[in-house]
């Protein structure tokens, strides 16, 4: 059958999802159409999946976009490399086999355009390349993109930054995320309310997260930063607490709480 996460969590046998619960002696047995598939999330948490896309042809779709085009909500993503796509339905779930599933926006996209509220995005890897006189980025979230949440996941090289989250966006979540280089900031920073938390950012060409005008109360907690962390004048009201960097973080807005940050 059809393996999901480790093998002892969860599994497709003869058109049943079958998963064993953490803490459970026996499996739990959910009763499901073959279109759809689970994937365990921890204790007393199982999530059912719309559609399988798998790019050697073995899912319902092969290609993300194909999915979400086709009305898949909450998308299970195999390991392979995919072209870039556009979340631009609110409440889409997209959840990765492994880092080893991989969306390529190459040089002509952003890997993920995020146009609509809810997305949440993880468990995968994005990348962009340099070329054609443009540079993308591994998540572009629009104005129209609240409340987006990117969990584990990977940026590789991205062209331009890791996730730009644009002026009129609110609530954005990016969490456990690593990036091991960018050719920009990992994140550059328009929006209220965005929460950065327990990421890892490697080498970066300036500083690893720039708070620009319109950042105003951002959170940036827990992180581990190979450069720094960069607020630019109005950005304010913000929270930069208990990170580890490699270089002095700069505050130039009003109003913020500089909190136990070290530098190595």
């Amino acid at each position: 059958g059809l393996i999901i996460g480790d093998a002892t969590d969860v599994k497709w046998i003869q058109g049943k999802v079958v998963a064993a619960e953490a803490g459970k002696d026996q499996p739990v047995e959910i009763v499901a159409p073959r279109a759809r598939i689970s994937h365990f999330f921890g204790p007393s948490n199982l999530h059912i999946y719309d559609a399988v896309v798998d790019s050697a042809g073995n899912g319902n779709y092969t290609t993300v976009q194909e999915a979400i085009d086709a009305g898949a909500r909450s998308i299970f993503v195999k390991k392979g490399t995919y072209t870039s796509a556009d979340a631009d339905v609110a409440g889409l779930f997209i959840y990765g086999e492994s880092w080893d599933v991989i969306i390529d926006g190459t040089t002509v996209d952003d890997a993920f355009d995020v146009t609509a509220a809810d997305v949440h995005i993880s468990n995968l890897s994005v990348r962009t390349t340099a070329g054609e006189g443009n540079a993308f980025s591994g998540f572009s979230i629009s104005a129209n993109g609240d409340r987006c949440k990117i969990t584990n996941v990977q940026g590789i090289n991205t062209d331009n930054v890791f996730v730009h989250v644009i002026s009129g966006a609110e609530d954005v979540s990016i969490d456990q995320c690593y990036v091991p280089a960018s050719d920009a900031a990992a994140v550059y920073c328009q929006a209220v309310r965005v929460r950065i938390t327990r990421n890892y950012f490697a080498d970066a060409s300036e500083a690893n997260v720039e708070v620009t005008a319109d950042g105003d109360n951002f959170s940036i907690t827990d992180n581990h930063f190979a450069h720094s962390v960069q607020i630019d004048a109005n950005g304010d009201n913000g929270i930069l607490d208990g990170n580890i960097s490699n270089e002095t973080n700069t505050d130039n807005g009003t109003g913020n709480t500089i909190g136990d940050n070290e530098v190595y």
